[in-house]
């Protein structure tokens, strides 16, 4: 039985959207090219949105199932 391997990468968004840019990219490269199980915790939801219209900034928690699908 293979193990997956997860992180939890915590982004505080401080300014513009370089700070949850860098936190999204480097969490699906881990995804995908490592096939890490991560968790982006980020406290500014709606700064994220922006960059992944997918998120809904309504939700409290949200699931990506893929590196193309949030749910």
């Amino acid at each position: 039985m293979k193990q997956v391997v997860s992180c939890d990468i915590f982004c505080n968004v401080i300014d513009n959207y370089g700070d949850i840019g860098v936190s999204w990219r480097l969490a699906r490269q881990l995804a995908n090219e490592f096939g890490l199980a991560v968790r982006l915790w980020v406290d500014d939801l709606a700064s994220f949105v922006r960059l992944c219209p997918e998120a809904d900034a309504a939700l409290q928690s949200q699931h990506k199932r893929d590196a193309g699908d949030i749910v």
